[in-house]
């Protein structure tokens, strides 16, 4: 008689080592620019990182706890000196995310978070490939392919501008669910190229408990391709979150008065930290 019974094989979900395992989980590869930016909460001050992931991936990392750390979501070109790298410096949309808050005005639990990452799932047809908690909120991603039919590449800037309005639309998406699971919640805007978020094994330093920010990675979870993406937006009807969507522009300094300001450096002109990212055993060069 044969035995009916399946076999269930768990899914591969893991808790991420270091932000340098969330990048790869994205789909960033070795010589793409990944970039770091640490806030002192006290002060404001910036201090930022722009390496290749094979750097971070070699690196020792030592976060300090008093600093709010957040990772680039997005590749930035190469060149860059200082910053996290604005709109014009993505190279490539490898991710579409979902930063879910409990909050006033918001969502009003972690389990209504779960909710609404479930519906965004069922919408897309496909798993987060990661899920961070920041302490008060969710974050999951999806990796976007890059295909010869649907690249993720960003060639020109109507290639960019094509992606800036598609990361809006998830965004008016992700409304559109919030809005099922908790009627009148909002979420914030963030649905751009180069957002940064919550960097994972970081202290979140914005509530009194100080809660850890951790991150898991579904290694079987697939990539969502463009054309499947711009069809469920269509499908959904999803709009633009924050209205209509500009072509991006560089930003310039206008003198070196503005340019210092911009680097926002702390007195003598010292980083708030040194030493906290070291790739390839040396001292990492600190860009503010």
């Amino acid at each position: 008689m044969a035995n009916n019974t399946s076999t269930v094989v768990p899914v591969q979900v893991t808790e991420a080592s270091s932000v340098a395992d969330v990048w790869r989980a994205l789909g960033f590869q070795s010589n793409e620019i990944a970039s770091l930016l640490a806030v002192d909460p006290a002060t404001h001050r910036t201090d930022s990182k722009l390496h290749p992931l094979v750097e971070y991936e070699a690196a020792e990392l030592d976060i300090p706890d008093d600093v709010n750390l957040y990772f680039g979501v997005n590749p930035r070109r190469e060149g860059l000196e200082y910053g996290r790298g604005g709109e014009i410096d993505v190279t490539r949309v490898v991710t579409l995310f979902a930063d879910l808050d409990v909050k006033g005005g918001a969502l009003g639990s972690i389990k209504e978070c779960h909710r609404v990452v479930g519906k965004l799932t069922n919408a897309l047809g496909i798993k987060p490939v990661v899920l961070i908690e920041t302490g008060r909120g969710l974050q999951p991603f999806w990796r976007i392919a890059n295909t010869v039919s649907s690249p993720n590449v960003i060639h020109d800037e109507d290639d960019r501008l094509a992606w800036k309005i598609l990361l809006a639309r998830f965004g008016g998406l992700v409304q559109q669910i919030v809005d099922e699971v908790h009627p009148g919640a909002r979420i914030d805007d963030v649905y751009e190229l180069a957002r940064v978020l919550r960097c994972p094994g970081s202290v979140n330093n914005k509530y009194d408990d100080r809660p850890i920010v951790t991150a898991t990675v579904n290694a079987e979870a697939r990539a969502v391709s463009r054309n499947k993406l711009l069809a469920t937006l269509d499908r959904r009807d999803a709009r633009s979150l924050g209205g209509p969507v500009s072509r991006p522009t560089p930003k310039v300094a206008t003198d070196l008065e503005d340019a210092e300001q911009g680097f926002r450096r702390s007195p003598a002109g010292t980083p708030i930290t040194t030493t906290w990212a070291r790739p390839c055993g040396g001292t990492a060069t600190t860009a503010t």
